[in-house]
């Protein structure tokens, strides 16, 4: 894969990153992106998700900085969400970029636990399928069970995890759960992990915060800009017109709320048992 990233933009150098997406799938990255990309200042790597801290991260950062070609921009931006969620490998490639830049900047880009852990599970596949089945008796019944069941064990393999654990959270590499509707769900845990390791490294850090309810419309997606462009130290932009790339299920034909509360409790318990490791 790398060879051909270095083919296509001709270079085996390129630029490193100094600011990082470090929010989760289905949280509106894909908005923020387009939202970045309107910062004459900013390079953006030519795919949206390099994949670089959380798939390859024990490739060198020379490959990392292949997806970014030669560039004027003063700003480099990683942009792939989840990046810092399994920790490992991918937070010692941050330990080695401090030492290149005076300060890492992260943008976290957050939505309420239960309802993303609702949209991941209504994934664009999943959507396909139920349309088929619509029509069953007691269809969905049987889909919150399933529900229900996808997130319980999720719940049982983190608190296996825990059980196990003979050094603290922050340290150890998460387990890759195959669903991670409750690991990507978790943003305020990740959020301390990563300052935790931050400052025990010594890095100079800084975050922003941002809600993806913040990128619905263009009022809010204007103060959104705002935010990030004063969180970069770079001189006031104009909003030009985004388009709407934050999409909701809500109209999908099922319950939300319904799922919501089931996500919930859930996802409460797995906060409480993790938050006395952190």
């Amino acid at each position: 894969m790398f060879s051909e990233v270095q083919s296509i933009t001709g270079a085996t150098g390129g630029r490193l990153p100094s600011v990082f997406l470090a929010g989760f799938p289905k949280c509106g990255s894909t908005s923020l992106a387009v939202l970045l990309d309107q910062i004459p200042e900013l390079a953006l790597p030519f795919i949206k998700e390099t994949g670089y801290f959380n798939k390859f991260p024990d490739a060198e950062l020379s490959v990392l900085a292949s997806f970014y070609p030669d560039t004027d921009k003063p700003l480099t931006c990683e942009l792939t969400p989840g990046a810092f969620l399994w920790g490992g490998m991918g937070l010692q490639r941050l330990a080695e970029l401090s030492d290149r830049f005076e300060t890492l900047r992260f943008i976290f880009i957050m939505r309420n636990p239960a309802d993303r852990a609702v949209s991941h599970f209504f994934s664009p596949a999943r959507m396909k399928r139920r349309r088929e089945y619509l029509s069953t008796e007691h269809f969905e019944e049987l889909e919150q069970a399933s529900f229900r069941n996808e997130l319980l064990s999720e719940k049982d393999a983190i608190l296996d995890w825990v059980a196990g654990l003979g050094k603290k959270v922050d340290s150890a590499p998460m387990p890759q759960i195959k669903t991670t509707m409750i690991w990507a769900s978790l943003y305020g845990l990740h959020e301390l992990r990563l300052r935790i390791f931050l400052e025990s490294h010594g890095i100079n850090f800084s975050f922003l915060k941002l809600e993806v309810t913040d990128l619905i419309n263009a009022d809010t997606q204007a103060r959104v800009l705002e935010k990030i462009v004063a969180f970069l130290d770079l001189p006031p932009r104009q909003l030009s017109a985004l388009p709407k790339t934050v999409r909701s299920n809500v109209s999908s034909g099922y319950n939300k709320t319904a799922f919501c509360k089931i996500a919930q409790p859930i996802i409460e318990d797995v906060e409480k048992a993790l938050i006395q490791y952190i």
